[in-house]
């Protein structure tokens, strides 16, 4: 190698090095390392513990927050001599509290934070028509989930956000909390979506992420909860989803 090709070789690894420090992409990593916008950050996280909490204030006005609050709703009865006694009810005993949620734990632990992150981190294209689809496929989706299936299963086994054959205030707020967090986690599978490029580290992080949210978002955490046939089915088939996204996503 000549003494000129060396030192065009420094000089371009100069200008790889300053054009790094400005732009904060470094070559051979294939990820920005962008810094995070603080106040999208705190504005997600505000707006979605908010979402939660507030869900977790109709729970309790509706009288599933916690098991104790549900065992303490209690029916009047009148016997036949007039004798006026009360009984639990019986729904509400064998029924699932807000508290009880796996689903609900996991999103104020986990599913927040990562929104939050995510919004922070890049800029969606939240305005563009593919977006906007994304948006609306999320709410159809979760308000067919909601009405067609979480209802009919509240009428055996009556929950916070869905019971008597409705879905309760809660459950609604729900809806819209589920919404706008896959609408986020969405877009991160879709290319041409986030600048910068959503990196494969993010990538890979939130689809390990969404394993077990899989799992915890079937659960509930009393011991009459079992892990049967059909929520494996229902949870194995959320993973394979993940796992096929992230697969075209990678690779």
């Amino acid at each position: 190698m000549t003494d000129i090709h060396k030192r065009a070789i420094l000089i371009s690894d100069r200008e790889v090095r300053a054009h790094g420090a400005r732009t904060g992409w470094f070559r051979g990593t294939g990820d920005a390392k962008m810094e995070i916008n603080w106040t999208w950050f705190i504005a997600v996280m505000i707006v979605g513990e908010g979402l939660l909490f507030l869900q977790a204030l109709l729970s309790f006005q509706d009288g599933f927050f916690s098991a104790n609050q549900m065992y303490r709703l209690e029916e009047w009865h009148v016997t036949s001599s007039g004798t006026i006694y009360s009984l639990p009810s019986r729904d509400h005993l064998r029924g699932y509290s807000f508290l009880q949620h796996g689903g609900m734990w996991f999103d104020v632990i986990v599913i927040t934070p990562l929104v939050a992150y995510l919004v922070g981190k890049y800029r969606f294209e939240y305005i563009s028509m593919q977006s906007i689809e994304i948006a609306v496929v999320s709410l159809v989706v979760w308000t067919s989930l909601a009405v067609f299936v979480f209802t009919p299963a509240g009428k055996i086994m009556p929950e916070a956000h869905t019971h008597d054959g409705h879905v309760t205030e809660a459950g609604w707020i729900l809806v819209v909390y589920a919404t706008l967090a896959s609408w986020v986690i969405a877009m991160v599978y879709i290319k041409n979506l986030a600048v910068p490029a959503v990196s494969k580290t993010d990538i890979a992080t939130v689809s390990g992420l969404l394993v077990p949210w899989a799992i915890t978002g079937v659960m509930k955490f009393t011991p009459k909860w079992k892990f049967t046939f059909p929520v494996a089915v229902q949870t194995a088939a959320m993973i394979a989803g993940v796992a096929i996204l992230a697969w075209w996503r990678l690779w």
